[in-house]
């Protein structure tokens, strides 16, 4: 079920944090009772993906596309790392593999290129957070 703004009851920022916190601690004391709200948690965050392997302040639209004004690439890491804890507790379906695999990829063409901006933007470079920049200069 999609709401008019294209998201399923998805908010980037918070769903990120929420299911890392969440896999965080069925991984500390195996509480099997939360392992359900995590897989939830989890697939609202794997149904929201754009198919580029992105996430936006809202949900996927219809188009394949973020919601809102676009794609928020720093969302991405606690994410993906939050999918990939999740996965490690228990959380099993294809759909997740696939969600995991397709941000990876994403982020990491970001690899000694600059750091991953906020946003739909070129590599960042212009300080010393350039992610592995070997030469300091922007990328070509």
């Amino acid at each position: 079920m999609m709401n008019s703004k294209g998201g399923k009851n998805f908010h980037g920022w918070n769903n990120s944090y929420a299911n890392l916190f969440l896999a965080e601690y069925v991984l500390a004391t195996g509480d099997q009772e939360m392992l359900a709200e995590l897989k939830r948690a989890t697939m609202v965050a794997v149904d929201a993906q754009s198919t580029y392997g992105t996430w936006g302040h809202g949900g996927r639209m219809p188009s394949g596309n973020c919601s809102g004004y676009g794609a928020m690439n720093q969302v991405g890491l606690p994410m993906t790392l939050s999918m990939v804890l999740a996965r490690e507790a228990g959380v099993k379906d294809p759909a997740l593999d696939k969600a995991i695999a397709k941000s990876a990829d994403f982020l990491r063409w970001y690899v000694e290129k600059g750091a991953i901006p906020y946003g739909v933007h070129p590599p960042w470079t212009a300080s010393h957070d350039d992610n592995g920049n070997r030469n300091g200069s922007p990328p070509r």
